[in-house]
């Protein structure tokens, strides 16, 4: 009887130790890769979003479980570099920022940062087919070599894939525009940003080398949207601030001193043309009048045909 117990417990003992549970938060999905005793490090399939205690054979002898979050994910770049390093010392789900914010050089030579976001998701299109998709395709070709399934990871991920071309993004949309313009003009800001998106989207592409990243409205296995890129106002170095908006006051100075001097001149030719037409007295006469009616001293009105006029006294 011993005998049978103990032969038993030798088949059992590897079976059991081949078994597992896994569990899935609603907002994750995992990739399961075999790497037991005897068995290739082959692809074994999908572990689902919302997975609770699942307990699956072959998890727990050696098998890999590679997780990836499937909600929508941030880039934001904001900040000074020492608060970027600050926020680095926390978990990747607490950061507020992930960068900080990118510098580029203008036109004539200034250099600016700016602060944005970048709001998208993994794309999982796929990833109920047999081969599980994109996902897949996104962990063997970058998951894996920056293990972005863990936190330094992902922060890899985002400085490689998205701070960089970010960064020459901005700076060749920069080169098309004075620091001025893009500090007070509000069409050349949406200009501005305008280039960067697209560059950046360019950029994207050719580094990521595949679609693996979809827009903020993509949901598990559905279509993939566009990223959505949003930048703020570009700031000059400290201290331009200052001198930009004083420059900026001299100009609406001077361009309200130009209309004042442009509206003397026209009255001054329009004054010379009544003297001609009326002589001195009479064009006085009429400046006087004028500047009455403006001030609603006098009304003026058609005398009716009959000749009848009635005039009601000013009250006061």
């Amino acid at each position: 009887m011993n005998r049978r117990l103990a032969v038993l417990a030798i088949v059992l003992i590897p079976l059991l130790a081949a078994c597992g549970s896994i569990s899935n938060d609603a907002n994750e999905v995992s990739l399961r890769y075999g790497n037991g005793w005897i068995e290739d490090k082959s692809f074994k399939g999908v572990v689902d979003s919302g997975t609770n205690n699942s307990w699956q054979f072959g998890y727990g002898a050696g098998d890999d479980i590679y997780s990836y979050r499937t909600d929508q994910r941030t880039f934001r770049f904001a900040g000074s570099v020492d608060g970027y390093n600050q926020e680095r010392a926390k978990d990747c789900d607490q950061r507020e920022i992930d960068s900080p914010a990118v510098s580029f050089v203008t036109k004539d030579g200034l250099t600016m940062s700016i602060e944005g976001i970048v709001t998208f998701t993994l794309n999982t299109q796929g990833i109920n087919e047999d081969e599980a998709g994109v996902l897949r395709q996104f962990h063997e070709r970058i998951g894996i070599k920056t293990k972005a399934w863990k936190c330094e990871g992902w922060t890899s991920v985002l400085n490689t894939y998205f701070g960089d071309p970010m960064e020459k993004a901005l700076d060749t949309a920069g080169k098309d525009y004075n620091a001025r313009d893009l500090y007070f003009s509000k069409e050349a800001q949406n200009e501005f940003a305008t280039k960067a998106v697209e560059t950046f989207e360019k950029l994207l592409t050719d580094i990521v080398g595949g679609n693996y990243f979809c827009g903020p409205k993509h949901r598990l296995g559905g279509d993939c949207d566009d990223i959505a890129l949003a930048v703020g106002r570009p700031v000059p170095p400290a201290g331009l601030s200052d001198a930009f908006a004083q420059v900026q006051i001299e100009t609406e100075l001077n361009t309200a001193a130009a209309t004042r001097n442009e509206r003397v001149r026209t009255e001054g030719i329009a004054d010379q043309i009544l003297i001609d037409l009326y002589g001195q007295e009479m064009a006085a006469w009429i400046r006087v009048m004028e500047k009455m009616t403006a001030e609603e001293r006098i009304s003026w009105g058609v005398v009716p045909g009959n000749g009848d006029v009635s005039v009601q006294r000013p009250q006061g």
